[in-house]
């Protein structure tokens, strides 16, 4: 992810440090290791560097567990680093098996054609055995259009057999709507898309009614105090 209070690595930053120090108390040792297991890597914009808590966990060395990398370039880096793990995986070294991270200015600004070859290294990611998932705020509909398509456009490119393709789409996840909605696909015997809601996921991650309502309140008075203010204006 860029990184930025309030973003997804930000996020599991903060979770390894609770991991980290509740490991120190030898407090919930089992239930927070997969935070310690984690790999970030954050690639904040130039012009937002990294916090000071991150700059500090990036001089850290914690062999074996969870180590923050900063490699500051924002998509421009995500792609370097997704191609040192092509070329580590092709020279049997270590590479995460699962890559999970934002869209926008993580992955590309705009399109994925915006940031050349980071489409290709996506698929080389995925037919290596990779998962790729991404959490992002836009609804399912925008990713479709903006990820699945250019991905299907180059896996139909490189002549992959339909099989191969069904088994690569299969290691595609995305959240969207702010991580509140879980989407997986998957491919016909026609090689058409299709798109699946997890239903117990989002269910799970939905607004509560209750918050929606004290919300929606409080936009319409915003909404009404402006319009009161306005009409009053010569």
């Amino acid at each position: 992810d860029e990184q930025y209070e309030g973003g997804n690595d930000y996020i599991f930053i903060k979770r390894k440090q609770q991991a980290e120090e509740e490991e120190k108390r030898g407090e919930k040792k089992g239930k927070m290791k997969k935070w310690l297991l984690l790999n970030i890597y954050a690639v904040p914009v130039l012009e937002y560097p990294a916090s000071k808590e991150v700059e500090r966990m990036a001089k850290e060395e914690n062999v074996g567990k969870l180590h923050v990398y900063l490699r500051p370039g924002s998509y421009e880096s995500t792609l370097e680093i997704f191609r040192e793990h092509i070329e580590n995986i092709d020279k049997n070294l270590w590479a995460p098996k699962f890559y999970i991270c934002d869209y926008d200015l993580t992955l590309t600004k705009g399109k994925l054609k915006n940031n050349p070859g980071i489409t290709e290294a996506i698929v080389d990611l995925l037919e290596r055995g990779r998962y790729f998932i991404i959490i992002s705020g836009s609804n399912v509909n925008m990713q479709m259009e903006r990820v699945i398509t250019p991905v299907h456009q180059e896996l139909q490119k490189r002549k992959i057999p339909l099989n191969r393709q069904k088994e690569i789409f299969s290691r595609i996840v995305i959240y969207g709507n702010g991580g509140g909605s879980k989407y997986e696909f998957e491919l016909d015997d026609k090689g058409n898309v299709s798109c699946y809601l997890d239903l117990e996921y989002t269910r799970r991650h939905q607004i509560p009614e209750q918050v929606k309502n004290k919300v929606e309140k409080k936009a319409k008075e915003i909404i009404d105090s402006y319009i009161g203010k306005t009409t009053g204006l010569k």
